[in-house]
């Protein structure tokens, strides 16, 4: 009897040591556990902060101190994101001699923004086929500009319409005052299809390769010919003779409009 008893005291000692080491491996591994997942969090949250898109001007978020969905603080000002130059319908005129000119009036409806710079492109369409007539201007705040094609063969399809497109990047929207060229006509005469003007720069300052374009109206005020050059130098108080040839013109001229265009914005960049 008292084998047993300490047999079974025996037996107890053993599984109360078994079971002891086995509570500390246990332990053991939830703490090595505990510590992999929290290395585990950390090395993820590591990840996601590395990988994470940055915000920026166009990411379609108000974020970083915008005062809009991209646009305030550091991105472009929200009056600029949806700006746009008003377009009119492109006027072709088709001579006797089988040239072209094309007539575009554009406006700038902001009272402080230009656009120092834009592209545009001329696109006559047929059935199926088309032609495109490219070029690039500048506009100054509320100004209205005629974008003109000048003296191009008409092309050998028949013409169904024309299109004007304007591409421009909206960070050379900048904020600048209203500009005017005070290039002016003296007087002008046409005769045997060229077009005789005498200008005037009534500035103080000099234009240097100054872009000047000519309408000729009907009585009807309307466009039915168009020229243009260009003048290299203009002192201030200069007066200049200039000659233009001129198409076929199949109306009579009622009157001429001079529309000088100079580039401010290439000034003050020199």
């Amino acid at each position: 009897r008292r084998q047993r008893q300490m047999c079974i005291r025996d037996r107890d000692f053993h599984f109360k040591i078994n079971y002891t080491t086995m509570s500390w491996r246990l332990k053991k591994q939830l703490i090595y556990g505990f510590i992999f997942l929290i290395l585990l969090a950390i090395f993820i949250t590591g990840l996601i902060f590395i990988f994470k898109p940055k915000p920026t001007c166009f990411d379609n978020k108000q974020n970083q101190g915008e005062t809009g969905i991209d646009c305030g603080g550091p991105c472009l000002p929200c009056e600029l994101v949806n700006l746009n130059l008003i377009i009119e319908k492109p006027k072709l005129i088709i001579y006797s001699d089988n040239t072209l000119d094309i007539v575009a009036k554009i406006k700038n409806p902001s009272e402080k923004y230009g656009l120092k710079k834009f592209s545009y492109k001329f696109i006559i369409r047929g059935d199926g086929v088309f032609a495109e007539i490219p070029g690039e201007s500048f506009i100054f705040p509320l100004e209205t500009k005629y974008l003109l094609v000048v003296n191009k063969k008409v092309p050998n399809f028949e013409i169904k319409s024309i299109d004007l497109n304007i591409d421009f990047n909206k960070n050379d929207w900048v904020e600048t005052e209203k500009k005017e060229t005070k290039v002016e006509m003296l007087n002008y005469q046409i005769d045997q299809n060229k077009l005789q003007v005498e200008i005037i720069n009534n500035d103080s300052l000099p234009y240097s390769n100054i872009e000047i374009n000519f309408l000729l109206l009907d009585i009807f005020e309307n466009i039915i010919a168009t020229a243009k050059t260009k003048v290299d130098y203009l002192e201030p108080l200069e007066r200049r003779m200039i000659t233009l040839n001129l198409p076929p013109v199949g109306s009579e001229v009622n009157r001429v409009i001079i529309v000088p265009y100079y580039n401010f914005f290439e000034e003050n960049e020199n």
